[in-house]
């Protein structure tokens, strides 16, 4: 005769556990662990849907913005310069979450043209998402996007100010002694 098994108290478990021939322990921690994997799974399916959600949120704000789209491996023309870059990654989750809010902002940046690049692979950039500018002696200033959309704001508006009288390639250091442009190592 098989013992049906009932798992919707402490003192059922127990009775369980027994028939299993396991601890009550062990099958608390299997219902524990089967829980917080559900948990997790069920917090990763919102995830996946937000961040689709936000990649087609930021792609159309985009489409509706100043910003161009950089196609392929070509960089905008040397007259251009001095212009920025917002590189991203299509799988980059704090990505899609700053691309809406540059799209955004582009609309009131006014200090030179603005670009939008996907370098998944890492080819151009060495972390994603960074805001570079690129200077008409051929200068290469690169910047995190900030927490913030003010931080972005700034962000944008410091590498044209610091960047004109910069010559190199180097990065935006934020810290508690100011902003500063640091030449790269």
């Amino acid at each position: 005769m098989r013992a049906k098994l009932n798992f919707s108290t402490e003192a059922h478990m127990r009775l369980s556990a027994a028939a299993l021939e396991v601890t009550y322990e062990e099958l608390k921690g299997y219902f524990d662990l089967s829980r917080s994997l559900k948990d997790e799974l069920t917090a990763r399916r919102k995830e996946a849907v937000r961040f689709n959600t936000l990649r087609r949120s930021g792609n159309s704000l985009l489409q509706h913005s100043p910003v161009v789209r950089i196609k392929g491996d070509e960089l905008p023309a040397d007259s251009l310069k001095p212009y920025i870059i917002y590189w991203s990654a299509r799988w980059c989750f704090p990505c899609q979450l700053t691309k809406p809010t540059f799209a955004r902002l582009a609309r009131f940046f006014d200090r030179c043209p603005l670009f939008f690049g996907e370098d998944n692979n890492f080819r151009r950039v060495k972390f994603v998402p960074q805001l570079v500018a690129y200077l008409p002696d051929g200068s290469q200033i690169g910047s995190d996007c900030g927490g913030t959309t003010r931080e972005l704001w700034d962000h944008l508006n410091l590498l044209v100010t610091l960047g004109s009288a910069f010559r190199g390639n180097g990065m935006l250091v934020c810290d508690e002694q100011g902003c500063r442009i640091e030449p790269a190592g």
